[in-house]
Parts: structure tokens; sequence; C-alpha cells
């Protein structure tokens, strides 16, 4: 019970650090005003920008490679030369051309 309560708290207290830094307001006044580290603040800021990042990179290649999985199949299609038009496949949605 009591790790959850901690879990919970910390939860919260880094929700509302993020929430306080994107709203403009500097390092110094939110761990002056939650009466925590400057670092900690910094630290949990920088923990946010580094999560965001990585999904930013997840949903770029997740593009990139429908894009390329697109281009492919133009070329197969092109290579075969046939009358039958491929189906492809473009963002998760099936369309027959």
């Amino acid at each position: 019970m009591a790790n959850e309560d901690f879990d919970a708290t910390r939860t919260f207290q880094r929700q509302t650090i993020l929430n306080l830094y994107n709203s403009a307001i500097p390092t110094e006044i939110i761990s002056f005003q939650l009466d925590i580290g400057q670092e900690e603040v910094e630290k949990i800021i920088e923990e946010d920008r580094k999560e965001q990042q990585n999904q930013d990179s997840v949903t770029v290649s997740r593009s990139m490679n429908n894009f390329l999985r697109a281009i492919g199949s133009a070329r197969n299609h092109k290579e075969r030369s046939g009358n039958q038009r491929p189906e492809r496949e473009l963002c998760r949605f099936l369309f027959s051309y």
C-alpha cells in the first residue's frame, strides 16, 4: 500500500513538473515551489525529452517503412508488367489501384 502511494505521488509530481515547465515556468521556480532540488527537476525534464524523442523516432521509422513498402510494391508491379494491378498498403489501409 505504501509503495502504491509513493508511486502515485511520484507520478503526480512528475506530471506537475512537466506541466509547469511546458507552461514556461523556469526550473528554479518549479524547484522552489515544489520544495525539491533544481537538479531533480532538470533530470525529470530531460528524461521526458528523451522519451519524446524515442516516440518521435519510432513514428518516423514506421512512416518511412510504409513509404518504402509502397515504393517496393510499385517497383515490383512495373517489373512484372502485368495487367493486374497490385494491392498496396499505405498507412495501414489497403488500396487497390
